[in-house]
């Protein structure tokens, strides 16, 4: 009874599959392959013609970094000295009224506008004229402005105790105009102004910079080892040469 029940399955284990049905290759057959003729650059060489004669005349010249330093200085140069030709300040039609009655307000926030000055500068005089220098081609703030006060009195007094201000976080400078007031003065722009800010040279040619000073003297032996004369690990930092002379480490009194 046992056999019939599992006879079944071993039946169909052995029984065979379904065949896969035939299909024709995709491919070109193998023995009608051919492969591509492969000619030279001969047939290109009449088309490179016009290319060589546009190039013929060209050089490959290398520019080092000092070479480009020294061309974009002089470049500099000229158009500082192209700006000092145009800028004549006695010319400006934007600047009007007395120089004597006019204050200059530099290092500005760039978002402070007429309004905001008149309310700062008018505990000094009463005022005629504010003008905010805004750039010509984005109408943004410069930074500095020129106010015009109605009495010579008020401007002075504007001068004298209106520097170190703070308008919107930053302490402003006040001068006078000194475009029209003194002569050949030029701005900081132009190489001029009163200084204040260092501007560090970003481009110092090998032949300008200062060779390095001599040492007089040769270091200590024991110069940058860490302890300088002191036993066990660590301790203080070593120290430079010559800021103790008197107490080196061969004269330096026992400690007990």
């Amino acid at each position: 009874m046992s056999d019939n029940k599992y006879t079944p399955l071993v039946v169909d284990l052995f029984t065979p599959k379904v065949p896969l049905q035939y299909l024709p290759p995709a491919d070109v057959p193998i023995e009608k392959r051919r492969t591509p003729k492969v000619d030279g650059i001969a047939s290109f060489l009449s088309s490179l013609k016009d290319h060589v004669e546009e190039y013929k005349d060209y050089k490959n010249e290398f520019v080092s970094r000092e070479a480009k330093a020294k061309l974009k200085s002089q470049q500099n140069r000229e158009a500082l000295q192209r700006a000092l030709l145009k800028w004549n300040p006695e010319a400006d039609t934007n600047i009007t009224g007395d120089p004597y009655k006019t204050v200059f307000v530099g290092r500005l926030n760039y978002t402070v506008n007429e309004i905001e000055l008149r309310e700062k500068f008018a505990q000094f005089g009463e005022i005629d004229q504010i003008r905010v220098v805004r750039d010509t081609n984005t109408g943004k703030s410069r930074g500095y402005a020129f106010i015009l006060y109605k009495s010579e009195s008020d401007a002075k007094l504007a001068f004298q105790n209106g520097n170190r201000m703070v308008i919107k976080d930053r302490a402003v400078v006040v001068d006078i105009e000194r475009g029209r007031v003194v002569k050949n003065w030029k701005p900081r722009r132009l190489g001029g102004g009163l200084g204040g800010r260092k501007i560090a040279q970003k481009h110092k040619h090998m032949e300008q910079q200062e060779p390095a000073p001599k040492m007089l003297y040769p270091p200590p032996a024991s110069y940058g080892r860490g302890n300088y004369g002191y036993r066990g690990r660590g301790g203080r930092a070593p120290r430079p040469y010559g800021h103790r002379p008197n107490r080196t480490p061969y004269n330096r009194p026992p400690r007990y």
